[in-house]
């Protein structure tokens, strides 16, 4: 039987990542140390997360047993790891310190919510829903902005990754389309576009420190590079989509992080 497999990509390699005695995994987080986290299913099919540091698989689970399933998205360099977990009224942002604390972080008027991202300074982007629809958020120090596309009337909106200079890159539903976006954080903070040519819908999922994306589009997933002095970007590279034969999933990208690794 085929199943689906994590993946690092480094060094233009890819590596399996396998939790052992999984039916699935997937890597959705990685850090500057190169610790990864991502959620696998167990022999009975139950899905748990994990934290891959070492050469090593710890499970992550909420403490909390009312919990039907923890979802781990992202780590920064301390370990403490952000993520989902969903109880009967929905989904929830969590927190998860190195020493083991866990405690929910949804923004105010929230009827759910995601954590997806975290970077060294303890900011944290994700997205949540409320009486007006789905919005992405920043939250530093416990404050939470919003994030929406201020000139289009986009939904959806769903911020993905957040580098240590506080850029955070997401994207946004138009119409029937998706397109990527770059914030570049800060009070007064520009919201710009970036959608990968040629394609008709698109999505940015990672940013790093030296202000690279990584994405996915209709026509593969991509590399973009910021251009600090315009704010604008260009796309360079070749598409990373990873082989589809029971051991990848095609939609190859999830985060990255430092120089260069990328996994799925």
């Amino acid at each position: 039987m085929n199943k689906e497999h994590g993946f690092l990509y480094t060094a233009g390699a890819y590596v399996t990542l396998d939790v052992p005695g999984a039916t699935f995994t997937d890597a959705l987080g990685i850090n500057s140390s190169g610790q990864i986290v991502g959620v696998f299913n167990d022999s009975n099919f139950k899905e748990h997360s994990f934290l891959f540091s070492n050469g090593s698989f710890t499970t992550i689970d909420n403490p909390n047993q009312s919990v039907s399933l923890t979802e781990a998205r992202g780590i920064d360099s301390r370990g403490n790891i952000v993520g989902i977990f969903f109880d009967q009224p929905g989904s929830h942002a969590f927190v998860r310190l190195a020493n083991g604390g866990f405690f929910r972080t949804d923004p105010p008027g929230a009827t759910s919510a995601d954590g997806l991202g975290i970077n060294d300074t303890g900011q944290i982007v994700g997205d949540f829903a409320n009486n007006t629809g789905v919005h992405g958020f920043v939250q530093i120090n416990g404050e939470f902005t919003p994030l929406d596309d201020p000139v289009t009337n986009a939904s959806n909106t769903i911020a993905l990754g957040v580098n240590n200079a506080g850029q955070v890159a997401g994207h946004y539903q138009l119409g029937s389309n998706q397109h990527g976006f770059l914030y570049s954080g800060g009070a007064n903070g520009q919201f710009t576009t970036v959608d990968r040519p040629g394609a008709a819908s698109d999505g940015l999922v990672g940013i790093n420190d030296s202000g690279q994306l990584v994405g996915f589009s209709t026509v593969g997933n991509f590399l973009a590079e910021t251009i600090p002095a315009s704010g604008s970007t260009a796309i360079f590279g070749t598409a990373f989509n990873a082989p589809i034969s029971g051991e990848f999933n095609s939609d190859a990208l999830s985060d990255w992080s430092g120089g260069g690794p990328r996994m799925g």
